[in-house]
């Protein structure tokens, strides 16, 4: 067996995501292509390297015009490779030729910004969404701060019209076939309040969606579930149209389903929602033992009460 593929397999059987592990193989494909040419796979990554084929493949994807992010991400993949390479009794590799050299690389120096919006903003951007199914989407997005992965996930009967809650308790494990996987990005499980705005969307919509074998909350024209991908365009294309924001690839200018995760987040902390309940509606894991032991008895109709309280309405 190849170093990269016992390597590959241990990420998996540690639980990574298959993303992750996804993303990495491509790395280490990218770095066996630079020391062997172009027919190398991620099985052939060299063990006994030095740090001058770094460097060449560091010059290689610049050269590429691969951005400074991209390149920090990829070095630092490698260099958890060369970390089991050196940790492991059945390599024994004395030297991690990567370790120098991802010191020097820059590490980012500010805080990710998102474009600044106001709830007239965005209320005036969902009003203006006529087609049903995309308005909902967004509604869902800007009221609970669910990931793109989890909606894509949900099914029909992960509403709860009786309770007044959504069920969000597995997400999108394969970007490329909608593979799904148990449990949030956090491996956490959530019931999250559903205000009369959501409700009354919800219900319009699933009054009109169209019959399908699919049970996927939210279909495709084809009766299939949402990609992620048409997720994200679609809330791009709405977000240009009403004219909320420009077309740009910068994420303090764009609009994105992730960009709802941190307006609501703010919107819920500016009408004084208690920390924890933003915590819990997020799916975020506990921060300290504080946290921790407070959710473990954080009863369900608390987090509705301060939840409804504090959500923004959107006047449909």
């Amino acid at each position: 067996m190849s170093a990269a593929k016992d390597f590959l397999e241990e990420l998996e059987l540690f639980g990574k995501s298959w993303n992750y592990i996804y993303s990495t193989k491509a790395t280490l494909r990218d770095f066996a292509r630079s020391c062997k040419g172009e027919n190398a796979t991620e099985f052939d990554v060299p063990v006994d390297v030095t740090e001058d084929e770094i460097k060449k493949w560091l010059k290689d994807m610049m050269n590429r015009g691969l951005c400074e992010k991209s390149r920090i991400k990829d070095i630092s993949k490698l260099h958890r490779f060369f970390v089991f390479l050196t940790e492991s009794p059945k390599y024994n590799l004395k030297y991690n030729p990567v370790s120098r050299i991802s010191k020097q690389l820059p590490r980012p120096s500010k805080q990710t910004q998102r474009p600044i919006k106001s709830l007239e903003e965005i209320s005036k951007m969902i009003r203006s969404i006529f087609h049903i199914r995309d308005r909902t989407i967004v509604i869902l997005l800007a009221k609970t701060g669910i990931r793109a992965g989890e909606l894509s996930a949900l099914d029909v009967d992960d509403v709860d019209f009786e309770n007044r809650a959504l069920r969000v308790n597995k997400r999108i494990g394969n970007y490329f076939d909608l593979t799904i996987s148990s449990g949030r990005k956090n491996k956490v499980d959530s019931m999250i309040p559903l205000d009369d705005e959501t409700l009354r969307t919800l219900k319009v919509y699933l009054a009109i969606r169209q019959k399908c074998s699919s049970n996927a909350l939210f279909i495709s024209d084809r009766g299939n579930r949402m990609f992620l991908a048409d997720i994200d365009k679609m809330v791009k294309n709405w977000a240009i149209k009403t004219g909320t924001c420009k077309d740009s690839n910068k994420t303090d200018e764009k609009i994105t389903p992730h960009f709802f995760r941190t307006w609501i987040t703010y919107q819920l902390q500016i009408n004084g929602c208690n920390p924890i309940i933003i915590d819990a509606i997020r799916g975020d894991k506990a921060s300290n033992m504080r946290t921790f032991y407070a959710n473990q008895v954080l009863p369900f109709e608390e987090i509705r009460r301060d939840y409804e309280r504090t959500v923004p309405k959107f006047g449909i």
